[in-house]
């Protein structure tokens, strides 16, 4: 997926010009299915672009992939339009 190469290069580039910030990767996921199985859709999300983010050359100590599951949704689980946005990865400077 292409826009998803060129935020990820994106992303990496904005961490090597300030090496001294980590960032936390946050997957979610909506409350379709059950939830254990959104825990580790959403864990393996993380995962995923912290993989990515390594393999364009930062280093791993600074990233922190963590999956929320379907809790602690950025958006409201009660609308279609707020499940599709569930289904997300976000990111937080530490």
């Amino acid at each position: 997926n292409s826009s998803y190469d060129t935020l990820i290069n994106q992303i990496s580039n904005l961490l090597k010009k300030y090496p001294n910030i980590s960032l936390q990767i946050a997957g979610h996921a909506s409350s379709d299915g059950s939830a254990t199985f959104n825990q580790t859709l959403s864990r393996e999300r993380a995962t995923n672009v912290k993989k990515a983010l390594v393999q364009l050359g930062i280093d791993s100590s600074r990233l922190k992939d963590i999956g929320f599951g379907e809790e602690n949704p950025p958006q409201s689980n009660k609308t279609v339009a707020g499940r599709s946005q569930n289904r997300s990865v976000l990111f937080s400077i530490e």
